[in-house]
């Protein structure tokens, strides 16, 4: 289950496919990093994909950190606990924006390098 949901999460930051090897670690960041990255997309969920506050504060935090070639990564999923109660126990949605969506963080460059936000 576990390379299934990286599968998953690598496919949705970097777009990869079968084809191509990566050199994939975990990473645990600093209490620091964690906290900076999930302000960083908090602001981006708010400024670019048009969330209302109220209800980004609303929401559930899940977070996966990676090393990936290098690049050292927290990908946010955001679950509204009133559309998936069992938030806690899922490792991913396809679709259900804006009651879920994702957001990737570069935290050496402190960027959003990726989003999910998909209603279909």
């Amino acid at each position: 289950m576990r390379t299934f949901i990286l599968c998953v999460l690598l496919t949705a930051i970097f777009g990869c496919n079968n084809t191509v090897s990566l050199e994939v670690e975990p990473w645990d960041p600093t209490e620091e990093q964690l906290s900076l990255a999930e302000e960083i997309a908090r602001k981006y969920a708010l400024t670019e994909l048009g969330l209302k506050e109220e209800n980004l504060n609303h929401m559930k935090i899940q977070s996966r950190s990676w090393c990936i070639e290098g690049q050292e990564v927290v990908t946010f999923q955001f679950y509204d606990p009133e559309h998936f109660p069992d938030w806690e126990n899922m490792a991913g949605v396809m679709g259900g924006f804006p009651y879920y969506f994702t957001i990737t963080v570069d935290t050496n460059k402190g960027v959003v390098i990726k989003h999910y936000a998909s209603t279909q």
